[in-house]
């Protein structure tokens, strides 16, 4: 995987991979192109825009939209 270029980047690790930790997410990513600091940067993004939630230290994507657990949820 390339280094996140976006935010939806991001969120689909935290998706795929909840709950993570920043640290985790920095593990997901396979390329040294993006620092620790850039990926806390990107999940702080996430919280404010209520991409993602922030319980016990871990991050969770909000179930809504492609994130749905059922597809007739979508927004």
């Amino acid at each position: 995987m390339d280094a996140p270029t976006s935010l939806d980047e991001v969120v689909d690790i935290v998706a795929n991979n909840e709950p993570v930790t920043p640290e985790d997410v920095y593990n997901q990513i396979e390329s040294n192109e993006i620092s620790q600091e850039q990926v806390e940067n990107l999940l702080s993004v996430a919280l404010k825009r209520e991409r993602i939630l922030e319980v016990n230290d871990k991050f969770w994507v909000m179930r809504v939209g492609k994130y749905a657990d059922n597809p007739d949820q979508l927004e």
